[in-house]
Formats: structure tokens, C-alpha cells, sequence
């Protein structure tokens, strides 16, 4: 059932909203991994230069299509290299992505690799913080 397996998604992006998660980067169908990989290297790597999440991953999913050049991250990553050539250029590789929650950026000290465990574990150092200080989720909801 669809509509079952939907509200379980979404669902699970609303624990996440309420446990401290600014943003969630959520699939709306099943992608490749490859795809995804690709996809998701190029959104961290606009994330890091600044750019919000959805403008991260509309820049990601640009740069995976073949309408924008960014740093080459794959052999193909070049401007000379011919759209039937681009190996996830469909958007059924990445369209099914979305954002949900606030439009923000990755703090500088997480730009620049200075928060206290690393990029990848800012989330969760977040989320500690606000409950410690009484602005995380309420007790029952966690």
C-alpha cells in the first residue's frame, strides 16, 4: 500500500523536525545508489561553499543533469563531455529528492571543518545542545 508506506515517510521526516533537525533531505521513490552518491558529494559540496540545502541540492541535481559545471568531481564533470555521456543526467536518478523543514546553511565552523566532532556529526551536537538547554523536543515526543 502507497499511501501506508508515504505517511510512514513522512512520518519519520516529522520525528526528526521535532527531535532538532533544521532540514531533512528525505526520497520521495527509490534512487540508485550510485546516483545518489554522486548527487549527494556535489550537495555537500555547494553546502560547504555556502549555499542553503535547497539551493545545494538544486545545484547538485543541475550539475548531475549537465546544465551546470561546477568542480569536477568525476571524470565526466566536464563541460566537454556530450549529454548522452552523462551517466545520471535523467531526472528519474535524482528528481526524487526533496528538502523539507527551514532553508538554512551549514554554520562556518562546520564549513570549515572546525566544529568540535566534525561536519558529520554537527547534527547531532544540535540537537544535544537544544535539549540540554530546554529548546530541543519534548520529553514524550523523543
Amino acid at each position: 500500500n502507497h499511501s501506508k508506506s508515504a505517511d510512514e515517510m513522512f512520518r519519520l521526516c516529522e520525528a526528526f523536525l521535532t527531535a532538532g533537525a533544521e532540514s531533512v533531505v528525505m526520497s520521495m521513490w527509490s534512487l540508485l545508489d550510485e546516483s545518489t552518491a554522486a548527487l549527494m558529494r556535489r550537495t555537500y559540496r555547494y553546502l560547504r561553499n555556502g549555499d542553503s540545502v535547497p539551493e545545494a541540492l538544486r545545484s547538485a541535481m543541475l550539475q548531475l543533469s549537465g546544465r551546470k559545471f561546477g568542480e569536477q568531481l568525476d571524470a565526466w564533470d566536464s563541460p566537454d563531455t556530450p549529454y548522452c555521456m552523462l551517466p545520471y543526467s535523467r531526472p528519474l536518478n535524482w528528481a526524487g529528492l526533496i528538502v523539507v523543514g527551514r532553508s538554512t546553511r551549514l554554520p562556518e565552523m562546520v564549513r570549515r571543518g572546525q566544529s568540535r566532532s566534525g561536519p558529520r556529526q554537527y547534527g547531532a551536537e544540535l540537537s544535544q545542545e537544544r535539549v540540554l538547554q530546554g529548546n530541543g523536543p519534548p520529553r514524550d515526543a523523543l
